[in-house]
């Protein structure tokens, strides 16, 4: 969206303000800046305490699957197979989410730099060259500034839940 009213403004239009084009595109920018914060500090205790609670349910999980299948139950095999992939998914789905917010506002920067800036006149320049600035500063999503969402973090994660999975099984000899 933000590319698209970029090129709008490298097209020269005589019924056109560009600085008031300009401003609208400002604005736009720090309206997805500031919702994309607000949306991440307002769900970050949230999202940590799903990804706390889902690593350690994956983890018992994982265990409780294992128990069933040296049982031969093929109930509670099932059952417990079903709660792993719904913790593997719902933890997947929140760390490949956040990646995907944070590189689409990454976009936004390449987007602005791309626009042939440096051919529009001085006075443009200096705002696009401050929003192209602003635009680096990496946004993430986070679990209350612990924990950042993205592949690396379920990666993280899943290996975590292998180490619970086999302190458990080590505190649970027979």
């Amino acid at each position: 969206m933000l590319r698209h009213k970029l090129r709008k403004l490298e097209r020269p239009d005589e019924n056109r303000n560009d600085e008031d084009f300009l401003c609208e595109i400002i604005d736009f920018h720090n309206t997805i800046k500031s919702w994309f914060s607000e949306t991440a500090n307002l769900f970050s205790l949230h999202l940590l305490a799903q990804l706390i609670g889902n690593m350690l349910m994956l983890a018992i999980s994982v265990f409780q699957f294992d128990q069933q299948i040296k049982r031969l139950d093929i109930n509670g095999f099932l059952f417990w197979i079903i709660i792993a992939s719904m913790c593997i998914s719902n933890l997947f789905l929140c760390c490949f989410l956040g990646k995907l917010a944070s590189k689409s506002y990454e976009q936004m920067a390449d987007a602005l730099y791309d626009c042939n800036w440096h051919k529009l006149p001085l006075n443009l320049q200096k705002y696009l060259i401050i929003m192209i600035a602003d635009a680096q500063i990496p946004l993430n999503y986070h679990g209350c500034g612990v924990i950042t969402l993205n592949l690396e973090t379920f990666s993280g994660l899943m290996r975590s839940v292998y180490t619970y999975y086999m302190m458990l099984k080590t505190l649970n000899v027979e």
